[in-house]
């Protein structure tokens, strides 16, 4: 059986068992059905960069977040110890929270600095569809 004859609800399915890194290398540019697939997945389940590699966050933010960023549903930012400075990275890329204009969910997580962290909240008056803010440790 070819993974491409499968029907979008088994596809979904597994998906979901994959890291936001995992399925951009796997899956993204394969096919219009298959960046379909993933646009929808990220719009539903949203991005997580937590214990990402720097290598493959550096990679999604350059040549992917562009794309969706309007779309995604919940974004996942993450310093700790494997994904240090991450706030950095993100804003380096030159993203603001404002542009992520379908985001409900927003987690910031290990973050130590109070600046990172009140740069990255002032932003959030301008995200409308935001419902759920989560800050640990």
């Amino acid at each position: 059986m070819d993974l491409e004859t499968l029907p979008d609800e088994l596809l979904f399915g597994i998906l979901e068992f994959l890291s936001t890194a995992h399925l951009f290398r796997a899956f993204y540019g394969l096919n219009r059905r298959f960046d379909t697939l993933l646009l929808e997945h990220f719009r539903i389940h949203g991005l997580d960069f937590r214990s990402i590699s720097q290598h493959d966050f550096d990679t999604i933010c350059r040549h992917h977040l562009p794309l969706i960023v309007g779309q995604v549903a919940s974004l996942h930012l993450s310093e700790a110890y494997d994904t240090p400075e991450q706030a950095h990275y993100f804003l380096e890329h030159g993203f603001a929270l404002r542009q992520f204009t379908g985001l409900r969910s927003l987690s910031l997580q290990h973050f130590i600095s109070i600046k990172k962290i009140n740069k990255i909240l002032s932003e959030c008056c301008h995200l409308t569809n935001l419902t759920h803010l989560k800050l640990d440790n």
